[in-house]
C-alpha cells in the first residue's frame, strides 16, 4: 500500500481549550486518542453513550509515559521542551494520532483539506525546484521554502526538527500557512511552474486546502500514512 500526505485544517480555539486551556476530559481524551488501538485485550468498545467509562478503561491500561505526557500537554499546552528522546518520540506518534477519526478529530473540529492524497514524489519535485538557482528570487535568507520543505520529512510543532522518521507530520499555525503559500505562489512565478510534472497534482492536494485554511485564518495540519 502507497503512503500519502494527507491534509486537514482546523480552528486554532478548539486546539487551544484541548491544550492549555481547561477541557474537563482533555487528558482522557489525549491518552485514549494514544493508546485505543494498542490495547489487544481491550473488552470495552467504543460507545458514545458509555464515553466516561471506555476513557477511564484507556487510562487505567495506559503506560505511564503516555499519560506524563498528556498531563503536561493538556496543562501548559503541546510543547517538546523538557522532553526526554523518548518522550519526544512518543509525542510524535501521539500527535499524528490525533488526525484521524479515532483520534482527536470531533474535539479538534478539523476537517479535511484533500482529495486523495500527495504523493511523496510530488514533493520532491517540488523541493528539487527550489535549488539555489530558481529561488534567488524568493527574498530572505535561510533554506528555500522553509515552510513547504516541512513536508519533506514532517516537522515538531514548535521546531525545526523534524520528527521520528515513523511519524511524520506537521502543524502549521495560521501564519506559517500562509508563508507555505506564499512560498508556493513565488516559486510559481519562475520556470518551475512552467516545467513542474506534478503542479496540478500538487494543487490538487495541497494547495487547494492551504488557499482554503489560508482564506478562513485555521491552522493546516498533515499526517504522511
Amino acid at each position: 500500500m502507497g503512503m500519502f500526505w494527507q491534509f486537514f485544517a482546523l480552528d486554532r480555539s478548539q486546539w487551544d481549550e484541548l491544550f492549555g486551556g481547561g477541557h474537563p476530559n482533555a487528558e482522557k481524551l489525549v491518552i485514549a486518542a494514544a493508546t485505543w488501538h494498542r490495547d489487544e485485550n481491550l473488552d470495552l468498545d467504543f460507545d458514545e453513550t458509555r464515553l466516561d467509562e471506555y476513557l477511564d478503561t484507556l487510562e487505567r491500561r495506559a503506560p505511564e509515559q503516555t499519560k506524563r505526557i498528556a498531563r503536561k500537554i493538556c496543562a501548559d499546552g503541546v510543547s517538546y521542551a523538557g522532553l526526554s528522546d523518548a518522550e519526544a518520540a512518543e509525542l510524535d506518534h501521539m500527535i499524528v494520532g490525533w488526525f484521524c477519526p479515532e483520534g482527536l478529530e470531533t474535539h479538534l473540529g478539523y476537517r479535511y483539506a484533500h482529495r486523495c492524497g500527495l504523493s511523496a514524489k510530488a514533493i520532491a519535485e517540488l523541493l528539487r525546484c527550489a535549488r539555489p538557482g530558481l529561488m534567488a528570487r524568493l527574498r530572505g535568507a535561510g533554506r528555500a521554502l522553509p515552510q513547504l520543505s516541512a513536508f519533506e520529512k514532517g516537522r515538531r510543532f514548535g521546531q525545526a526538527a523534524p520528527p521520528q522518521e515513523a511519524a511524520p507530520y506537521v502543524v502549521f499555525t495560521a501564519e506559517e500557512a500562509s508563508e507555505a503559500l506564499s512560498e508556493w505562489d513565488r516559486l510559481m512565478e519562475g520556470p518551475a511552474g512552467s516545467s513542474m510534472g506534478f503542479r496540478q497534482h500538487l494543487e490538487d492536494e495541497l494547495i487547494t486546502g492551504l488557499r482554503a485554511a489560508v482564506a478562513e485564518r485555521q491552522w493546516f495540519a498533515a499526517r504522511h500514512t
